[in-house]
């Protein structure tokens, strides 16, 4: 795997359409009994959003928050970009935004196989799972 330089990769403020794709992938994955926790989120200011850039052009989006022991939690993050996703800018851009917040570290929920194998290998650790059963 080809390794990017710092000047490719770019954080910003993330754009309609963006925010609008993204919304569109997750929206299979956040809608639950409860509605969508995402997008109700977002309106109700919980979460904050970033668009990872590669070269100028959006490939992810985060959507994030910190918690009260100060850890980024990476609330939900969707491909928006052309062709195969790339995890290693990912993780990338989720360390940046963690050290712009100061935050001491990373945390994050998923129930993606491949997205835990992919975490474990930037350096990831994990340190409990959650079941859960609605009535």
């Amino acid at each position: 795997m080809k390794l990017m330089t710092q000047g490719q990769m770019t954080l910003a403020g993330t754009r309609p359409e963006s925010l609008d794709a993204a919304a569109d992938r997750l929206r299979p994955l956040t809608v639950d009994l409860r509605g969508d926790w995402l997008a109700d989120g977002l309106k109700r200011g919980l979460y904050k959003t970033r668009e990872i850039q590669l070269c100028g052009r959006p490939q992810y989006v985060v959507f994030f928050s910190v918690t009260d022991q100060n850890a980024l939690n990476a609330n939900a993050v969707a491909f928006v970009g052309d062709g195969q996703p790339d995890h290693t800018l990912l993780f990338a851009g989720l360390e940046v935004i963690a050290r712009e917040l100061s935050c001491y570290g990373i945390v994050g929920h998923t129930e993606r196989r491949g997205m835990v194998e992919r975490a474990l290998q930037h350096g990831y650790a994990v340190r409990g799972v959650l079941i859960e059963k609605l009535l």
